[in-house]
């Protein structure tokens, strides 16, 4: 299938988001991601944010609608859509008050097919510091990293051979650093996948195979070609390499230990190789 030679917004993808506000007035759609920028391709999902007050089942009702019009609207099998709800509420605190989160994000990049209405505010109530509006994002992507990190170890551990599962993952866990660094260095960050682009922004080298991470980012889904190789430790190591050095940086902008994160949300796999000593367990692939 040939590429699309306008890369403007997704026509096709602002028709679905324009059905989909008509269906809900009292919310605000917004399409955001490649979608509404000028880098899709036909693998690329489509991205939706719903502001509004959506319980569990008119969020399944809302997905449930939103394919049935872009079915409706595609000549062919629509690409999947990604909703994301948030509330009013949110959404004005994270488009004020945020450089990375996804609804500042949606509100800087995305195409709004309605008018958002900033909500009323009790008297009690009072806005998020400015000083702390990045420190959820950054939160959030360490634990991100963690959870890839730990996967890619159990899963090479299960059978080192690799296939586009490991490679996903590692790809994952940079990407979700990188964007950490980002975080940390106090930019907002490009939301792409590219390892090299991100790697640009937060002014670091990377010594990993970031074009073969790259190709397998979107996982088996996207029909990636066959792995170019039967031996995934040496790169898996790298992965391990530059994680350690995206984090002692975060840990000299920010004085937290990034490492130390994953003692939140579950304790690491087995030791990790740190880069300032000569400890090589916990390399990947090893």
């Amino acid at each position: 299938m040939q590429e699309p030679r306008s890369r403007g917004p997704d026509p096709q993808a602002v028709r679905t988001a324009r059905g989909l506000q008509a269906a809900y007035l009292d919310c605000t759609v917004i399409l955001f991601g490649s979608r509404a920028r000028t880098d899709w391709d036909y693998h690329s999902d489509i991205d939706l944010m719903l502001v509004g007050d959506f319980k569990q089942a008119a969020q399944r009702a809302c997905r449930d609608r939103a394919y049935r019009i872009a079915y409706a609207t595609y000549a062919t099998e629509p690409p999947a859509l990604d909703l994301k709800f948030m509330a009013p509420i949110d959404y004005y605190e994270q488009i004020h008050y945020s450089r990375n989160r996804i609804g500042a994000v949606a509100h800087r990049d995305g195409i709004a097919m309605g008018h958002f209405k900033p909500p009323q505010r009790r008297a009690r109530e009072t806005e998020s510091k400015p000083a702390n509006r990045e420190s959820h994002e950054l939160r959030r992507r360490l634990q991100s990293t963690h959870t890839h990190y730990r996967k890619l170890h159990i899963v090479l551990d299960a059978d080192p051979t690799p296939d586009e599962v490991s490679v996903y993952l590692g790809h994952q866990v940079l990407e979700h650093a990188l964007k950490a660094l980002i975080c940390a260095q106090g930019k907002a960050y490009p939301r792409l996948h590219d390892l090299q682009s991100l790697a640009e922004a937060a002014q670091i080298a990377l010594t990993s195979d970031w074009a073969l991470l790259n190709e397998y980012a979107g996982g088996a889904r996207y029909d990636a070609p066959p792995l170019p190789m039967s031996d995934f430790g040496a790169s898996a190591n790298e992965i391990t390499f530059d994680l350690t050095e995206i984090f002692r940086r975060i840990e000299r902008l920010t004085g937290m230990d990034p490492w130390a994160m994953d003692g939140a949300y579950g304790a690491r796999e087995r030791k990790i190789r740190r880069a300032d000593n000569n400890d090589t367990d916990g390399q990947l692939g090893g």
